[in-house]
């Protein structure tokens, strides 16, 4: 349930990062508010159930996954084949964890 835990605050990130990107003022306000509230409440919860020194790591490789994806699919940044790699090692190191068993 941590790990879900986990996922969601990631998700959180999400609105952060729309937040940072909005031009109309109000509107980025409201997302990263509404980020906030969504990746504390979620961290709260994974910290509850995971060690911190796997609960953050996790977080951070999440959202920096989720934040270049963003970048580059909804608002055309350019992402490389050595980002990529890095981004594939992200996310089997994430894999790695949770088949571990932690």
């Amino acid at each position: 349930m941590g790990w879900l835990y986990i996922l969601c605050a990631g998700f959180g990130e999400i609105f952060f990062i729309i937040g940072l990107k909005q031009k109309n003022r109000k509107k980025s306000i409201l997302f990263i508010i509404g980020g906030s509230v969504i990746v504390g409440f979620f961290l709260n919860k994974a910290l509850l159930l995971i060690d911190s020194s796997i609960v953050y790591p996790l977080w951070v490789s999440i959202g920096s996954f989720w934040s270049l994806l963003m970048g580059a699919y909804i608002y055309g940044e350019y992402l490389n084949r050595t980002q990529m790699k890095f981004i594939a090692l992200l996310f089997v190191g994430c894999i790695g964890l949770f088949v571990s068993g932690v």
